[in-house]
């Protein structure tokens, strides 16, 4: 809610900022609002992800007992190129 209401009033997260957005997520049990920033933060944010973000969204879906796609994550943090 807070970072909706801040994205609206003109406030450009950093990569830090995504990443205590995404702890927050997972903590919360947001799990699709995770995915929709996290696959969102190159384009809205010229923000690549980078291995902060990857364990703050791999953490969102175990814990949601998602593994597999914590598992697709995982493998992509491992290999870039695949």
């Amino acid at each position: 809610k807070y970072f909706e209401q801040m994205i609206q009033e003109g406030f450009h997260p950093n990569d830090v900022t995504l990443v205590i957005v995404l702890n927050a997520c997972s903590h919360c049990g947001l799990v699709e609002e995770a995915l929709e920033i996290f696959h969102s933060m190159q384009s809205k944010f010229n923000v690549i992800p980078n291995d902060s973000h990857y364990a703050a969204i791999i953490d969102v879906l175990a814990r949601s007992n998602r593994l597999d796609q914590a598992e697709y994550y995982l493998n992509q943090l491992e290999n870039p190129s695949e």
